[in-house]
């Protein structure tokens, strides 16, 4: 972005004679906590979003702001003006996204002001994010830009404006619907597509979307059924519209959110039905998970 930076760069060398560490496999990794919809799909859906949480006693007490990428694309960092943020969309990956988390914020509490963390070795042994935190819900944004990179009030040269300026166009262009974090709509080159997360039980959902399926209840008015991610504890359907609307217009993103708490609705009451899937549903069931795209 620009300049050289002078940020104080900090790796973790790794000592020959430690052993590493590999974390075990979470299914849900974030299931202690009560923005765990909002992790995952800032881990693995959402371009630029942060998540204001606060650590334990243990851990200080202290403010972090979790964001889906970190200043020079490193592993997390200390700005300017103290706060720390910690990034989940990140190249160095563990089998569990919450010991990875963990790992750079135990760093990160002990870091100075103006340091970014690149580098770190994450198979080492550190606490889980999940036990970090404390149980109160975080305050969650939706960004268009990286300007949460900078403290509030921050002088910002016309470069970095301009940089800033770029970063929105580059990002993929995304509206929250509702006030739940868990249904976006996000624009692509092919069109404008609804997602809607849910934490649930991957075999269970499923079975629910095969009923509605086969219900012909999937498709929405305006709203094409595509596929569905899923994965770390989330389920997450796709929709197409089938005309684009403009991303600022309120009463599309009204009607929008209207028709997801609708589906939200359908859904739980579908997820009641226990009984086997009829012949119609298992093919409905096949034909989801062909579809599917794995999180995590």
């Amino acid at each position: 972005m620009g300049k050289k930076s002078r940020r104080k760069v900090a790796a973790t060398p790794v000592p020959l004679a430690e052993q590493l560490y590999q974390p075990q496999r979470s299914a849900r990794p974030f299931a202690s906590l009560p923005n765990e919809a909002e992790l995952i799909q800032m881990r693995e859906l959402l371009p630029a979003a942060t998540l204001r949480v606060k650590t334990t006693p243990e851990y200080g007490s202290k403010d972090v702001v979790i964001a889906t990428i970190t200043p020079e694309l490193g592993q997390g960092a200390v700005l300017k003006d103290g706060t720390i943020m910690v990034a989940l969309q990140t190249t160095s990956r563990s089998l569990n996204p919450a010991h990875d988390t963990g790992l750079i914020l135990s760093k990160l509490l002990e870091a100075p002001a103006n340091t970014v963390l690149k580098g770190v070795e994450i198979r080492r042994r550190a606490p889980l994010l999940t036990e970090m935190l404390t149980d109160e819900p975080g305050e969650f944004q939706l960004h268009k830009d990286l300007s949460f990179w900078f403290p509030a009030g921050a002088e910002i040269s016309d470069e970095l404006k301009e940089a800033i300026e770029e970063s929105e166009e580059t990002l993929v262009p995304m509206r929250q619907l509702g006030e739940t974090q868990r249904v976006f709509l996000c624009e692509l080159d092919n069109g404008q597509f609804v997602r809607h997360c849910f934490i649930d039980d991957e075999y269970e959902a499923y079975n629910a979307l095969a009923r509605l399926r086969a219900a012909g209840q999937l498709d929405r008015e305006g709203l094409e059924f595509v596929g569905v991610f899923r994965g770390l504890g989330a389920v997450v359907p796709v929709w197409k519209l089938a005309q684009d609307v403009d991303l600022d217009d309120e009463a599309a993103l009204g009607a929008l959110n209207e028709k997801a708490a609708e589906f939200e609705k359908l859904y739980w009451a579908t997820r009641e039905n226990t009984e086997r899937l009829t012949d119609a549903e298992r093919k409905a069931r096949q034909a989801i998970v062909t579809r599917e795209v794995p999180l995590g």
